[in-house]
């Protein structure tokens, strides 16, 4: 639309084109800026096969430069091959985990494990946070029955402990 409106005025008022020129320039660099920042945002939340472990890292390093939770990854180096369904179910279940940290338990630190056991894959995280009593959960809490259910349909397991003041801790098995 700027272009056209300097078009225009190319013709009716050239006085004006310079200035208009620079705010289309403006338009376009600061599209390409979103577009970019669009794609780099893709890019940290999107797993392709093989790289669970260096995605639950970029998770968290995005976690803690946001919010200042101290966080911390232990899992063998490389993980062993996993198929690319229960990388994803273990991915999407961590994501959500770590909002439910973001936006409720007021964690200083947390920890997620990865452990890889026969044809098992179990993801441990564990918060330092004010903790919640799991029986009393809204039914327009979504989260956490979501993590379930996406767990169940792989076959696999979600667990959740928490106790009042003393954090939370998430264990999913697939």
């Amino acid at each position: 639309m700027k272009i056209d409106t300097l078009d225009t005025t190319l013709e009716r008022d050239p006085s004006r084109a310079g200035e208009l020129a620079e705010g289309a320039m403006r338009a376009v660099t600061d599209g390409i800026a979103q577009l970019r920042d669009t794609l780099e945002a893709l890019r940290r939340n999107t797993l392709v096969p093989g790289t669970l472990r260096s995605g639950v890292s970029m998770l968290l390093a995005d976690l803690q430069s946001r919010t200042g939770v101290r966080t911390s990854l232990h899992a063998p180096d490389p993980l062993p091959a996993l198929p690319f369904a229960v990388e994803l179910l273990a991915f999407e279940t961590i994501r959500g985990a770590l909002a439910n940290v973001e936006k409720h338990a007021g964690a200083a630190t947390l920890l997620v494990e990865l452990q890889v056991n026969d044809d098992r894959l179990v993801v441990l995280m564990r918060d330092d946070g004010r903790g919640f009593d799991p029986t009393t959960v809204g039914q327009r809490r979504h989260g956490l029955v979501l993590m379930r259910q996406r767990a169940e349909l792989a076959r696999g397991r979600l667990e959740v402990s928490s106790t009042l003041g003393a954090g939370t801790a998430v264990r999913l098995e697939v």
